[in-house]
Parts: structure tokens; sequence; C-alpha cells
């Protein structure tokens, strides 16, 4: 399983599953997301390498987010 898969789990489970980390392999397993089976315990160990990573794609998709919305809102103030 790619360090890629790793994150996207993190960042589903933190969107979608109460940052339910067990809950959101078995349902991206399920839903054929993944490219192979992964424990929990596996999957902790990974992220846990992985926190800087972590780290650096939650600024971005932050920085991401507060760009779009503001653009947005300016469109709708001159309407």
């Amino acid at each position: 399983m790619s360090d890629s898969e790793i994150l996207t789990i993190a960042i589903c489970a933190a969107k979608f599953c109460q940052n339910h980390h067990e809950r959101t392999v078995v349902l991206m397993n399920q839903l054929g997301y993944l490219s192979g089976k992964l424990s929990v315990s596996r999957f902790n160990r990974r992220l846990h390498k992985l926190a800087d990573w972590f780290e650096l794609v939650l600024a971005v998709l932050t920085e991401l987010n507060c760009k779009g919305r503001d653009s947005y809102i300016g469109r709708t103030e001159y309407n």
C-alpha cells in the first residue's frame, strides 16, 4: 500500500468517519479504493511515519479551501 493511500485514509477518516481509522480502512477496502489489506495497527505505524507529510497536506488543503471560499464570497458580493 502506498503512502498516498495512507494519507487518503487519514483524510477520509477525519472528513467522513469522525477520525475512526478502522472503520475507514474497512470501508475503503470494501469499496475497492485500496490496493491491499492493511491492519489498523500497521496503518497507525505508517501514518505516524508520515506525520510531516500529513501536516503539509493539511496546510495545503486548508490554504486551498480558504482561497476558494474567499473567491466565492467575492463573486457573490458584487451580484
